[in-house]
């Protein structure tokens, strides 16, 4: 069945291409038909047809047609006369109707429209044949231009012909029985690269025959509206993926796990689970391993001082404490800190400036970053009053 949007009056207006303000009041409008040249051959039978009625000009029906298997354009949309392909629709008219096309394939139907062909050149050129011998004028004769144009309907009018509430619908009860497998692998995969997708509208295309879906695996061919509804669907799954993932936290959380436990069993970033924790009102749980490696080094570190004003050496500070005569010398020099820190100006302006411009840390090494980090919590348990 072959339906049209245009009729023979529009054979009456220029056929020039034409781009219109306002194309919702309209139904057609005059377009070229693109790559006509590849196909010169199949206009040679136009051509005949003109030459037997003794005019430049001559007017057909043409159909309009998908053309998947063009490997230059998935998308692209065929122009064909009695089954020879004249050219293409524009690749940017074509992206927008491309699944109007498809709707209407699928129940049946074709678009037909006017064209209009116009030969100059060759046997019309009646100058340039009249000087010519026998030999140029065979030449000349098969040397010919012209000019194709095709009356397309606007995408306008394709849209009141297609009912797209009742397709979504459809689609949306098709995609709801979906594996969760084929929902989850819109999130984190390119659309026009998701081959699970793919696959799956390939097998349920032919439940879902108005929605006009591509007979291809291949997702990069999906219409414009079925692009936008399956964008759609991503934006919902990532919502309801993100809802679902906050309460596993909260839960979480409650549970007294900790912040880096929480972060490797539900792969999520320490600054995520820290966010959630403070809309909701949470406190995550601490080690208290670290509060004791912390304390246990500040007593440490006076330690090795104490022992140092004993008379013992280095290295038998390192023998006791266990560790490398560079960890001592470290040790020793933290220990007179934190016994004295007015006697290391230096340290608690670094300490005091880490607490009020911590975005200048940026610079340091983490080595140094690490120390000053130390100092000023140290401080500000023991000497608050030296940060202020």
């Amino acid at each position: 069945m072959k339906i049209s949007f245009a009729d023979s009056s529009a054979y009456d207006s220029p056929p020039v291409e034409t781009y219109y303000s306002n194309m919702s009041t309209r139904s057609w409008y005059w377009a070229h038909m693109r790559g006509a040249y590849f196909y010169q051959t199949n206009f040679d039978y136009l051509k005949r047809i003109a030459l037997r009625n003794q005019t430049d000009e001559v007017r057909i029906q043409v159909t309009l047609r998908t053309d998947p298997n063009n490997k230059y354009d998935k998308r692209a949309i065929g122009i064909r006369w009695e089954g020879r392909l004249l050219g293409y629709v524009h690749r940017t008219v074509a992206y927008k109707m491309q699944w109007h096309i498809n709707y209407l394939e699928l129940r049946g139907m074709e678009i037909e429209c006017p064209a209009l062909v116009r030969f100059k050149g060759g046997e019309f050129d009646e100058a340039r044949l009249a000087n010519a011998s026998p030999s140029q004028r065979r030449i000349l004769a098969n040397e010919y231009e012209f000019h194709a144009y095709v009356a397309l309907p606007t995408v306008s009018i394709l849209e009141k012909d297609t009912d797209w509430k009742l397709v979504k619908q459809r689609l949306t009860e098709v995609w709801q029985e979906a594996p969760d497998e084929i929902k989850s692998s819109l999130i984190g995969t390119d659309l026009y690269e998701n081959k699970k997708l793919g696959r799956w509208l390939q097998k349920v295309r032919t439940q879902i025959p108005e929605a006009g879906i591509p007979d291809t695996r291949d997702t990069s061919q999906l219409p414009k509206q079925l692009y936008d509804f399956f964008q759609e669907q991503r934006m919902l799954r990532h919502e309801e993926l993100t809802k679902k993932r906050r309460e596993q936290i909260i839960e979480a959380i409650n549970s007294g796990m900790l912040l880096t436990h929480i972060a490797r069993q539900l792969h999520a970033s320490t600054s995520t689970i820290k966010s959630v924790a403070q809309n909701a009102g949470l406190t995550i749980a601490t080690s208290t391993k670290n509060k004791q490696s912390k304390t246990s080094r500040v007593d440490r570190c006076i330690h090795a001082v104490n022992m140092a004003k004993e008379g013992k050496t280095h290295k038998e500070i390192a023998n006791i404490l266990r560790v490398s005569l560079s960890t001592v010398e470290k040790l020793i020099s933290d220990g007179r800190f934190y016994l004295e820190p007015n006697l290391y100006p230096q340290r608690v302006i670094d300490a005091r400036n880490y607490k009020y411009t911590p975005w200048k840390a940026k610079r340091l090494s983490p080595t140094q970053k690490s120390r000053i980090k130390r100092d000023m919590n140290y401080l500000q348990e023991n000497f608050p009053r030296i940060l202020k």
